[in-house]
């Protein structure tokens, strides 16, 4: 392993990890708001028929970020409640009310930043649903099939905020253009993307082709089994030029590849270095979060993630 090239700055190192605690302490001072959980839980109750929701889903959102962030379950967080609130509900109902928050109301506790042009970072992880078996099973030689989901992100290059999220399943490939198009398009709701940076997953035909469409650089690496399949078709149609015939037009592709034959002078020149920084946050998310989560519901495990997402955003912000 290489020595670092530029020292550490420990003190802006130090500086960043507490802000990060500064930021949620400011969120769980702002978002604990008495009046304002009343005015929610009138608006709940206006038309209501039946019994009236006794807690806003503020509330709930609040406490939610509050597990995501202490990792612990949902008896903890009903006793951790009281001492920011005077009515706590029990914690089945925390698990209920948690599990039916709106994906919308959750993103709402995110402050990502809009700027006018952001280069993003696409990359996605394994997240374990029942990661907490892994040693019983060892122990005891158990073969418990084992069950993930994949966090497919999208990070602003240079802030490191999660701009664009998406939960997919453990058979779905991120890198199909149906997933790559979802994703970058939630991207460019928020501020309008100059570069897309990728790894050799995301290496399509369809996507360099949305890219040409949206008017967004894309910065992805080729596979290398197909360097040489473009370059016999680079040299044909240089051949049919020579005798005189119009060869048929290479792809938007076909013409990356052929830039990225010389791969040293590629990175120099597109600073391809970049895509790095999303498995940094990757492992900074890992390590703060947990490699799994706690919930076995699908809605609830994409909330469970969302959440930490947001909880993520509120730290770097």
């Amino acid at each position: 392993m290489g020595r670092r090239k530029t020292p550490i700055d420990w003190k802006t190192y130090n500086n960043t990890l507490v802000n990060r605690g500064k930021n949620i302490a400011e969120f769980v001072k702002f978002f604990k708001n008495e009046k304002l959980f009343e005015k929610e839980k009138k608006k709940m109750n206006d038309g209501k028929n039946g019994h009236p929701f006794e807690y806003a889903d503020r509330m709930f959102v609040l406490l939610a970020v509050i597990k995501a962030i202490t990792q612990k379950g949902f008896r903890f967080i009903e006793g951790f409640s009281f001492l920011l609130f005077d009515n706590v509900p029990d914690h089945n109902t925390i698990w209920r009310r948690v599990g039916k928050i709106d994906p919308k109301i959750i993103k709402k506790a995110s402050t990502a930043k809009k700027s006018k042009t952001i280069d993003i970072i696409l990359d996605a992880t394994g997240i374990s649903v029942n990661g907490t078996n892994v040693w019983i099973d060892e122990k005891y030689n158990l073969h418990r099939k084992r069950s993930w989901v994949k966090l497919h992100l999208c990070i602003d290059a240079n802030t490191k905020e999660i701009i664009s999220v998406n939960v997919l399943d453990k058979r779905t490939h991120e890198g199909e253009s149906k997933e790559f198009n979802k994703i970058v398009s939630g991207a460019q709701k928020k501020s309008k993307v100059k570069k897309v940076y990728a790894d050799g997953a995301y290496d399509s035909k369809k996507n360099f082709e949305f890219c040409k469409a949206e008017c967004v650089e894309p910065v992805i690496k080729i596979r290398r089994n197909s360097v040489n399949p473009v370059h016999k078709k680079k040299m044909h149609n240089e051949h049919l030029e020579h005798r005189g015939k119009e060869p048929p037009p290479l792809s938007f592709r076909d013409e990356e590849v052929i830039r990225q034959t010389f791969w040293k002078a590629f990175v120099e020149k597109k600073n391809y270095g970049k895509r790095s920084g999303i498995e940094g946050v990757i492992g900074s998310f890992k390590r703060f979060f947990g490699e799994n989560v706690g919930s076995k519901i699908r809605k609830n495990i994409e909330n469970e993630l969302l959440i930490r997402c947001s909880v993520w955003n509120l730290m770097v912000g």
